[in-house]
């Protein structure tokens, strides 16, 4: 066998095979892959409605027991 039948193991830097978690389910996904392998769902913005953070609904909460506790008693 010579060089040309071996797998050519040099990195290519414009392969974009970096993961990132899936919104959804939390298994690694391509970054350019539309939709998550495990389980199904659309990963490009327009199709992905991002929850609100535990912190913002908690702080909203807040306010508006804040507000009925000054204001209304």
């Amino acid at each position: 066998m010579d060089d040309n039948d071996y797998p050519d193991d040099t990195y290519d830097e414009d392969r974009n095979d970096l993961t990132v978690p899936c919104p959804v389910c939390r298994q690694p996904v391509y970054e350019d892959a539309p939709r998550c392998s495990g389980c199904g769902s659309y990963l490009s913005d327009a199709d992905f409605r991002q929850r609100p953070s535990v912190l913002a609904v908690l702080l909203v909460g807040m306010l508006i027991v804040t507000w009925l506790l000054l204001y209304v008693f």
